[in-house]
């Protein structure tokens, strides 16, 4: 028999959970205590679902899903107004991610430094990150990079799991809030935000890319049950942050690195370690895989062979935007309201092309029919998010 190879899903899971998530599951769980669970376990649900469907899809087709845009298109224009929203959407959206999760790296690294978190004590750790980052970018072949990413998920599972065991919520009203949906008053951009940020439209990219050679899975059913395992496993993630987060004060709660400070008084300096650890797994582990999702959508979109050096330096171009912003403070607020702009706009076109893909390639109307319900679901709440940022 031979060796299990570790599978694409760890990615997925390094990707979904970053400084983002946290800080939407952080807020969350410190306005609403855990009314929103719900929210986060469905969204894992339906997070599950597309991304095993994606992965499917490439591992039968051998393709990217850039590559089945451009061998299923019905024709010429619509695949030159797809692709051009993908690139815009994923290449230079995820330039905008970039200065946000190194960020979140900082913040969690800044919990273990004994100076002041100002312009110039933070420079020497930003320098570290950024050449750790490249160094993974340019020399790291997929396997190296998914044994240090499930090492990086690891670090964060114990980090918030046994921040969450600490918390010790009983298991009645734990159960209650997870099965059972409430919209307190006020929480339905917080509900959009959850959904939201677990359902990255660049994770599909990122997923497809990687599940799309055979060697790796003898069969779609140890594809799926790495997919499911991992992602799985950043719900688990999702849901201790909500859950740690819970019994913090509202007040002192903006973001993740608030949350290192709030459980202080109440657990001790252990509990700020243990966030701010996880902190910094979570924005190192997705500054690794924002810059190589968007390598895999602009290598396939104009045909790059997988190994060209430019097709290496668009990761490194990525990861030095992301950095350049940071030195420079350059705030990256409109840049990350850019990204959201651009995923909130893609996604459900994304997922009304998943429909056409499965009609026309599987021949599944009940998939088709539920595809094309999650894309109006998806579209209305686009147009929420969409109206919330104008």
């Amino acid at each position: 028999m031979s060796s299990y190879r570790l599978g694409p899903g760890i990615l997925v899971t390094a990707a979904f959970i970053g400084p983002g998530t946290l800080t939407v599951c952080t807020v969350a769980g410190a306005s609403y205590g855990l009314e929103l669970l719900w929210a986060v376990f469905l969204s894992i649900l339906l997070t599950a679902f597309l991304q095993t469907l994606v992965a499917r899809l490439s591992w039968n087709s051998g393709m990217g899903l850039v590559e089945l845009v451009h061998h299923h298109s019905p024709n010429r224009s619509f695949r030159l107004v797809v692709l051009t929203a993908i690139v815009a959407a994923i290449g230079l959206g995820n330039t905008a991610y970039e200065a946000g999760n190194i960020t979140g790296a900082l913040l969690g690294l800044k919990v273990f430094l004994p100076v002041a978190y100002t312009r110039v004590a933070h420079y020497p750790a930003l320098i570290f990150i950024g050449l750790a980052l490249a160094f993974f970018l340019w020399v790291g072949n997929p396997q190296w990079i998914k044994k240090l990413m499930l090492g990086v998920v690891v670090l964060m599972s114990i980090s918030f799991l046994v921040t969450a065991f600490w918390v010790g919520p009983s298991l009645v009203p734990l159960f209650k809030a997870l099965l059972v949906p409430r919209v307190p008053q006020g929480s339905l951009f917080t509900i959009m935000a959850v959904v939201g940020t677990t359902m990255v439209p660049y994770n599909l990219f990122l997923h497809a890319a990687l599940s799309k050679d055979k060697q790796q899975f003898g069969s779609q059913t140890a594809l799926r049950n790495d997919s499911l395992m991992a992602i799985g496993l950043g719900g688990l993630i999702s849901m201790a942050v909500v859950v740690a987060a819970s019994v913090a004060p509202a007040a002192a709660i903006r973001n993740a690195a608030d949350l290192a400070q709030a459980l202080t008084p109440l657990f001790g300096e252990a509990a700020r370690y243990l966030v701010g650890l996880g902190l910094f797994a979570a924005g190192f582990s997705s500054a690794l895989t924002a810059p190589l999702a968007a390598a895999f959508v602009v290598q396939e979109s104009m045909g790059w062979p997988a190994d060209a050096p430019k097709t290496k330096a668009v990761p490194l171009f990525v990861l030095i935007f992301g950095l350049a912003a940071l030195s420079l403070e350059f705030t990256p607020t409109l840049l990350i309201q850019f990204a959201q702009w651009a995923n909130a706009l893609l996604l459900p076109f994304i997922i009304l092309f998943l429909a056409y893909l499965v009609w026309r390639i599987q021949r599944t109307p009940w998939l088709t029919a539920i595809l094309f319900i999650v894309f109006c679901v998806f579209l209305v709440l686009s147009g929420k998010t969409l109206w919330g940022l104008l």
